[in-house]
């Protein structure tokens, strides 16, 4: 019974402390440094994982770990000292509740800014959560982007990603307009004194503002009267004929909004889907699954209601934004696009369940680490009669 106690005293105790303070500290500062204040930014997954994970090493190692010396432990058969599964018991009892503790941190404290249109997220101070009464999500002009990569243990997956952003506007949205004038250097022909064919079938001239240039990939002047005879304009000095194809490429979006003029999207919706097929497929079954996935998320995206969610999670610096920031493709202008997910539960449940997790991993480490402490005795040895 009295080893009990010492054992308590002298490495429980210990343990108990140095896990509270490292959890509790970290805690604090990552409110402080990248929360409440924000001085730099940091990669989320940084700040929720790979920090609470190396970090309780530290005092594991420098002060838990001569304390867990006092026991007395002798190498097994296989020659494993058994000091490092205590080190490792102890590590993993600090590291799940503190990786807990970080998401708990920035749902509990992230604040919910109502708005009555989307143009307002430029005007009030940046917040973690917002509703939006009054918002357009143009489907026409969602970004796709697909993403394979080899998975699990001995490479047998083939996964699959479709990213997927959606831009949002005021309701004032209208439709972009591009000014240009196509005319022949080698003569006076201009698109505003010749007929206009595109694609094989006579035009206005008003239809230019809809083309975007990217997307000509031929121009044709024709001034010979035979031929400006057969598309029925005799009239006309000559003929412009233009060929086009869909372009699906990186365009600036010419939105009007009532408040700043600006031409750009407020924000942008964020969805993505994944499957998992078999690497053993040939290249050509791959490819086939890719392009039926892919078909398949842009027929699902027509048939989703996008005004249905309860709130919008702004999505930190993380390799997730990366990810859908690239499928904007604004990173060549230097622009850092707000980048929302939808969420349909409840804001009162944002935290779901992980405050009672955390607490929970707690107790559960440290019952783990005490049930440890009680199957090996202490050594007489102890400096200090063993009691510190």
């Amino acid at each position: 019974m009295e080893q009990i106690g010492t054992k308590f005293r002298l490495i429980f105790i210990p343990y108990l402390f140095i896990s509270i303070s490292t959890i509790g500290i970290y805690t604090f500062l990552h409110w402080v440094l990248f929360i409440r204040t924000p001085v730099f930014w940091v990669y989320q997954e940084t700040l929720n994982f790979i920090v609470p994970m190396v970090l309780p090493g530290f005092p594991v190692l420098i002060w838990l770990r001569p304390r867990i010396k006092f026991l007395e432990l002798r190498k097994n058969a296989s020659g494993k000292n058994p000091v490092v599964g205590f080190v490792m018991i102890a590590w993993i009892g600090m590291v799940v509740p503190n990786v807990i503790a970080q998401e708990y941190l920035i749902t509990a404290t992230g604040k919910l800014t109502r708005l009555s249109n989307i143009s307002q997220l430029n005007k009030l101070p940046p917040t973690k959560y917002y509703t939006v009464k009054n918002f357009y999500a143009d489907k026409k002009l969602a970004r796709f982007r697909s993403e394979t990569a080899v998975t699990g243990k001995h490479n047998t997956g083939y996964k699959i990603n479709i990213y997927i952003a959606v831009p949002l506007f005021n309701k004032n949205h209208i439709i972009k307009f591009y000014s240009y004038i196509i005319s022949d250097p080698a003569s006076a022909l201009t698109s505003n004194n010749a007929a206009l064919i595109i694609n094989g079938k006579k035009a206005e001239k008003d239809a230019l503002k809809s083309i975007n240039p990217k997307s000509v990939t031929k121009v044709t002047f024709i001034k010979d009267r035979a031929a400006i005879f057969k598309y029925g304009d005799p009239t006309k000095t000559g003929i412009i004929v233009l060929e086009t194809h869909p372009y699906k490429g990186v365009d600036t979006l010419m939105v009007t909004e009532e408040d700043n003029r600006s031409y750009k999207p407020s924000a942008w919706l964020a969805m993505s889907h994944q499957q998992i097929i078999s690497n053993k497929l040939s290249y050509q079954e791959k490819e086939g699954y890719l392009k039926e996935f892919y078909k398949g998320c842009e027929n699902n995206l027509k048939l989703m209601q996008l005004s249905n969610f309860n709130y919008l999670d702004k999505i930190s610096h993380s390799i997730v934004r990366e990810n859908f920031t690239e499928t904007i493709g604004d990173k060549p202008h230097k622009v850092f696009p707000l980048i929302f997910k939808p969420v349909y539960e409840p804001f009162e449940q944002r935290n779901g369940e992980a405050l009672i997790w955390l607490v929970a991993s707690f107790a559960i480490g440290s019952i783990i680490f005490f049930l440890m402490l009680l199957s090996k005795p202490l050594k007489n040895n102890i400096p200090g009669k063993g009691y510190y």
